[in-house]
């Protein structure tokens, strides 16, 4: 499952192990426990990749055979292309939430490898 976390600090993206239902019913039940208000809904996130990114066109790759979950690629401009997730969306508010989506593993795996770089070397 992949997770990316927009928060006031930023945006963080993190790959992590279990199903979006298992995932989406530990958060609900805590969230029931703290008595804290939240939606779920379907949705979509999105960020930016740089086409100079070492992963790139083995990313891109993986997301054109990629089947069980739409992902579409847009570009930006020369240098940057738009990747867009479907998913759900939790939030408490409308500033700040958490997108979850399971896709294959090795196509989470290279989105998290491109994010862990990018925040790195600044890619």
């Amino acid at each position: 499952m992949l997770k990316l976390i927009y928060s006031e600090l930023g945006l963080k993206g993190e790959q992590v192990s279990g199903s979006l239902e298992e995932w989406t019913v530990q958060r609900s039940v805590f969230a029931l426990r703290v008595r804290q208000v939240f939606h779920i809904e379907p949705g979509r996130a999105s960020f930016l990749i740089s086409i100079d990114h070492p992963v790139f066109d083995i990313l891109v790759e993986q997301i054109l055979s990629e089947t069980e979950t739409p992902i579409e690629i847009c570009t930006v401009d020369e240098d940057w292309v738009e990747i867009s997730l479907s998913g759900r969306w939790i939030a408490a508010n409308d500033h700040e939430g958490i997108f979850i989506t399971e896709l294959r593993d090795r196509t989470e795996s290279l989105i998290s490898q491109v994010w862990e770089t990018a925040q790195t070397a600044k890619i």
